[in-house]
């Protein structure tokens, strides 16, 4: 009967040392998923802040880009104002033209 009380407490010592060497084996993974955790939500924030500062940097190309259509069409609706207005003038000093020598060949119709 010692033999077998022997026999137990050695198995029971053995599984407590299986059990102990399991935890220590256990906390050692634990501590690996948490180091790689840690590793994934650094690249995950590096990532983020490169994916925002790719989104400004765009963001500033379109503004600038629409800044830039802005103005060619402000300068190109002046140009049209101008030529608009050139137009009008030489249209009214022509139509002016016209008429001196409209009134000028009445003249000539009623004298004669």
């Amino acid at each position: 009967m010692t033999q077998e009380l022997d026999r137990k407490n050695k198995k029971i010592t053995d599984l407590e040392s299986e059990i102990a060497d399991k935890a220590v084996e256990n906390n050692g993974r634990y501590e690996k998923l948490l180091e790689a955790k840690r590793d994934m939500e650094n690249m995950n924030k590096e990532r983020i802040k490169q994916m925002v500062q790719a989104h400004e940097i765009e963001i500033e190309r379109r503004r600038q880009d629409y800044s830039d259509k802005m103005d060619a069409d402000q300068q190109r609706y002046n140009e049209l104002e101008a030529q608009k207005g050139d137009d009008s003038r030489k249209f009214e000093e022509r139509l002016s033209e016209l008429t001196l020598h409209h009134e000028k060949i009445i003249k000539e119709l009623d004298q004669d």
